[in-house]
This record gives C-alpha cells, sequence and structure tokens, in this order.
C-alpha cells in the first residue's frame, strides 16, 4: 500500500511540474518561427532621407503680378507650395501679433500698397535686424493664400544680394 500511495504521489508531483513548465513557457513571449532565419544578429534600420524641397524660384514682382492677375490660377500655381523669392525690401516691421515680416516690393510699380508679406521665426530676427530698405534679398518659405497680397510663412533668409 505504501508503494501505491509513493507512486501516487509522484504522479502528483510529475503532474504539478508538467503543469508548472506550460504555464511557464505561456508566460514567455511568442516568437514566430522562421526556419530561414538563424542569424540572431539585430538588423539596423536606417531612417530614409528627407526628399530635398522643390521651390518654385520666382521674382516678388512675378509674384505679385500674377497675384493680381488671376487669383485663381495664383491659388492653383503657388498655395501651401514652397517658393524661392528675390525681391527688393519694401519694409521690414513687427506685426501686432509680434511676428516679424519683410515686405518685397513690386519693382515695376512705386503705387503698389501691399507688397509680397514674408514672415519670419523668431529665429531669424538677427538676421532681419541687417536688412535695409531696398537691399535686394532671396528668401525661401511657403506660399500661403490670402486676400491682401502674397503671403509666404516660415521664411528664411537665404541671401542679402546689395
Amino acid at each position: 500500500m505504501k508503494g501505491i500511495i509513493q507512486m501516487k504521489k509522484l504522479w502528483i508531483l510529475m503532474i504539478v511540474v508538467l503543469i508548472a513548465m506550460n504555464l511557464t513557457g505561456c508566460m514567455l513571449p511568442i516568437r514566430p518561427s522562421n526556419e530561414e532565419d538563424t542569424n540572431t544578429e539585430i538588423e539596423i534600420i536606417e531612417e530614409p532621407e528627407e526628399p530635398e524641397i522643390e521651390y518654385i524660384e520666382i521674382t516678388a514682382t512675378e509674384l505679385l503680378y500674377e497675384f493680381n492677375e488671376n487669383g485663381v490660377n495664383y491659388e492653383l500655381t503657388y498655395a501651401d507650395k514652397y517658393v524661392k523669392v528675390t525681391g527688393t525690401v519694401k519694409n521690414i516691421d513687427i506685426d501686432f501679433t509680434d511676428n516679424a515680416y519683410v515686405s518685397l516690393k513690386d519693382d515695376n510699380s512705386s503705387y503698389t500698397f501691399w507688397g509680397v508679406m514674408c514672415y519670419f521665426d523668431d529665429d531669424e530676427m538677427e538676421a532681419l535686424s541687417v536688412l535695409r530698405e531696398d537691399d535686394i534679398i532671396i528668401i525661401t518659405g511657403i506660399c500661403q493664400s490670402s486676400k491682401l497680397a502674397p503671403m509666404i510663412y516660415y521664411c528664411e533668409l537665404i541671401e542679402v544680394l546689395v
């Protein structure tokens, strides 16, 4: 009888061990089986390079002409597009919301009230501080739609030509 009790205890112990092993195995993360992949090295994935921005190159005078000539065509061609604009500084100031801007004038007309409005981030303030009226500059930014004048936001001063 003692032998039968010991045999039952052994079976119970084996069942408990098997259950414990099974539960432990369930807690381990499941790795998909891939018979071909026996390499344990970590693969380094390089981040894709940012695509180069393509700018529409135009003068401020041309942009003002396009804006005044046909607003629909202006919207389709320039709104929400990256532009690289060369123009003559009309004025440099800070608007009522404390945003620095440069207005580029129409070189073909002295009667233009609104110029191309170029808005800059605060980190461009030092570069803007050296500009003077009638300087010729090159800026890049994103052209936005407007009913008053061509507006370019997120501008960067690329070069002062004169």
